[in-house]
């Protein structure tokens, strides 16, 4: 054996090592339906209603977020709401398998938001949602 075969061997080692995703960092492509997951961002003033496939799955307090996993969730597809306690939506979001892609630029999600007078309401999937500023909403947008 030559002394560069070691030198070649640790060097495609350290590149592969390079490349791959660390403990904290998530594999780009689609994201696996078992790491799929929901999360409710409630910015208004009222607690509110996650329902996922028409089943009530949480309470989501006024100005709190839940993260809902996969594994307590139903199987895909999702259709996600954010209700208020006298049944109407706010945000609807559908979630399906390969809807959220990771990519080293520009990742791919799923979701949706709401700017109310009572606050801003957000459903997604994996990826918060970027955006502008929170805007006014309209009067009784918050009601019945």
């Amino acid at each position: 054996m030559t002394p560069r075969l070691p030198l070649a061997v640790f060097l495609c080692a350290a590149l592969v090592l390079a490349c791959s995703p660390g403990p904290n960092e998530q594999p780009l492509g689609p994201v696996k339906d078992a790491d799929m997951s929901l999360t409710a961002n409630n910015q208004s003033d009222r607690t509110l209603e996650l329902f996922v496939n028409d089943g009530k799955v949480a309470d989501v307090g006024a100005t709190t977020q839940s993260t809902i996993e996969a594994s307590d969730l139903p199987p895909l597809p999702w259709t996600a709401e954010l209700r208020l306690p006298t049944g109407r939506a706010l945000v609807t979001v559908t979630v399906t398998s390969g809807s959220v892609v990771r990519r080293t630029e520009g990742s791919q999600g799923v979701g949706n938001r709401a700017d109310l007078s009572c606050g801003r309401v957000e459903l997604y999937a994996v990826i918060p949602l970027g955006g502008p500023a929170p805007g006014p909403g309209r009067l009784g947008d918050c009601g019945p």
